[in-house]
């Protein structure tokens, strides 16, 4: 059986982004000097549990009423979130200040907390937070495990950007597949190869097909839908692969662009 591996980094960011726009308030800048153009404003949080110390770090964050620069995260046992991991049972906390678990953010008046579970594991939570009591309806909680369970999706077969063999290492580190001096490693074991544990650039890479700029991240994406499909050959096809993950940039790493693609069965 192919070993899975749960979303993070890059990814993870892009999905988020989803999970805050999903419940249908996603927020606005404020102009300089006006008001919000919403009233409800929101944020949204995936974290992770780290291995090594058990606590969950903060991979990726949606929202515009606070910034995230640096990682941020809640030590194990502690807090809704480490509940909600050790239970896997999704919260909708109408008022944090009456609930002796929550720590964080003064600010925040309800939550709605979901479980990532993948292969069976407890990988994370999705946090949604509000400064609204009650912000949150049973409808959404509904809707945000639909969403948790997607982020957690494992992704089978990736196309990373390789116009130089050292980036396609560092992204894979980057986006959570391996840990950090672990990329190259994985390729020389053959964890990135055809029946390893998350193949990467079947396709042979950019420059297997000459690196055309502006057209490679589209031939990325074709070359997952074909994975997708499973309409390749034997030599590259992925075996019953299911959820696909691309990433193609230019510039000095300036512009990036990440996206996961899925197999919908008829």
């Amino acid at each position: 059986m192919q070993c899975r591996v749960p979303l993070s980094g890059d990814a993870a960011r892009a999905l988020c982004a989803v999970a805050c726009d999903a419940c249908g308030r996603c927020v606005q800048d404020a102009p300089e000097g006006g008001e919000s153009a919403v009233l409800d404003h929101e944020i949204a949080y995936i974290l992770l549990r780290d291995e090594k110390t058990e606590q969950l770090v903060v991979r990726a964050a949606a929202g515009a009423w606070r910034a995230i620069d640096s990682p941020m995260s809640v030590p194990a046992g502690r807090g809704i979130s480490s509940w909600v991991l050790e239970h896997r049972e999704a919260q909708n906390i109408e008022d944090v200040r009456s609930d002796p678990r929550y720590v964080g953010d003064p600010e925040v008046r309800s939550e709605l907390i979901v479980p990532l579970v993948s292969g069976g594991r407890a990988i994370g939570v999705l946090v949604l937070s509000h400064r609204k009591v009650a912000a949150f309806s049973q409808r959404e909680l509904m809707l945000m495990q639909t969403v948790g369970a997607q982020i957690a999706a494992a992704i089978d077969v990736a196309e990373l950007h390789d116009a130089f063999n050292i980036l396609e290492i560092g992204e894979s580190e980057h986006v959570g597949f391996f840990k950090k001096g672990e990329g190259g490693k994985a390729v020389v074991s053959g964890k990135t190869s055809l029946g390893g544990q998350i193949p990467i650039n079947m396709s042979g890479g950019l420059k297997a097909r000459g690196h055309p700029v502006g057209a490679t991240g589209v031939a990325q994406i074709v070359d997952i839908v074909f994975q997708l499909r499973h309409e390749l050959g034997k030599e590259r096809q992925v075996k019953n692969a299911k959820n696909g993950f691309t990433i193609n940039f230019g510039g000095f790493g300036n512009n990036v662009l990440a996206f996961v693609l899925r197999r919908v069965e008829q």
